[in-house]
């Protein structure tokens, strides 16, 4: 039991706090039924995730054991077999599925999606040049749209935008890292990849997500207290790009860099603190 409960990636949790996005920016996070709402598609995204990571590591079994840290996955492993991962990933997605029905059609169609998309990503787009990173930000951007959902209010285009974008540039680190940590050799796509233009890629990106940042401030009616962010939304853009380009910082993916660094947390907290302020006060 304890071997399932660690492949279900808790610590990757931490992305599906996305949904909580609409919340904070719609300032909504003082409504009770909203906050509530945000939070069960939280703990429902988690599920639907957590399935998808049984699949994929069930999938990907023998590559896995190929990787230096993947091999020690409770699945490559051997301590949760395949059966049990895959009965396990049906029984979450059912649990997935009808809550998300229970707490709000649309999102219950969100959920859906999210969840399609994460079995078409383990089984055809990860061997698939570029889309392997464009269906991983798709799958954060649809977490925003179903975070917009369940507390009824219209996705905005520009956090749409600027989600997609953040989670590009996450995705792409995340190959830089898998080539640092592993080679080529458990992963088709690497192949195709080197650091070289992966670095020039999170340069590039990392310049689009900060401008774009800028106008989603600019141009989207938001307060004028929220440019107070810029320094920590900048700083904290900047720490992971000097993070993901040393060889020793190599992780499984951006999630456990971000558990790694404390200057990283500090500069995503101070940036979070100073949103909610200007939205709760200004």
């Amino acid at each position: 039991m304890l071997a399932l409960c660690i492949a279900l990636r808790p610590k990757q949790w931490i992305k599906n706090l996305f949904v909580f996005m609409p919340l904070i920016f719609a300032g909504a996070f003082t409504d009770t039924a909203s906050v509530f709402a945000a939070g069960a598609a939280f703990v429902l995204f988690s599920a639907a995730a957590s399935a998808g990571y049984l699949i994929n590591d069930a999938r990907d079994i023998d590559a896995d054991r190929l990787h230096p840290r993947k091999r020690l996955r409770p699945i490559a492993a051997g301590r949760v077999s395949i059966r049990t991962a895959y009965l396990s990933a049906a029984v979450l997605l059912m649990c997935a599925l009808g809550g998300s029905y229970l707490l709000a059609p649309l999102f219950a169609l969100t959920v859906l999606a999210y969840v399609a998309l994460t079995v078409s990503y383990s089984f055809f787009f990860k061997y698939i040049l570029a889309l392997d990173v464009v269906s991983i930000a798709c799958g954060f951007v649809l977490r925003v749209i179903g975070g917009s959902f369940v507390i009824f209010v219209e996705p905005s285009e520009w956090l749409l935008g600027l989600t997609f974008l953040l989670a590009l540039l996450l995705a792409t680190g995340k190959r830089l890292q898998e080539i640092s940590a592993a080679g080529v050799t458990h992963r088709t796509t690497l192949h195709y990849y080197t650091r070289e233009v992966l670095l020039f890629t999170l340069a590039v990106e990392l310049g689009v997500v900060g401008v774009a940042y800028v106008g989603y401030l600019f141009f989207a009616e938001k307060p004028l207290g929220l440019f107070a962010t810029l320094p920590f939304a900048w700083a904290g853009l900047a720490r992971y790009f000097v993070l993901i380009r040393d060889p020793a910082h190599a992780t499984d993916g951006p999630t456990e860099l971000f558990f790694a660094d404390w200057l990283l947390q500090l500069a995503v907290v101070i940036w979070l603190g100073v949103t909610v302020f200007t939205l709760s006060f200004i």
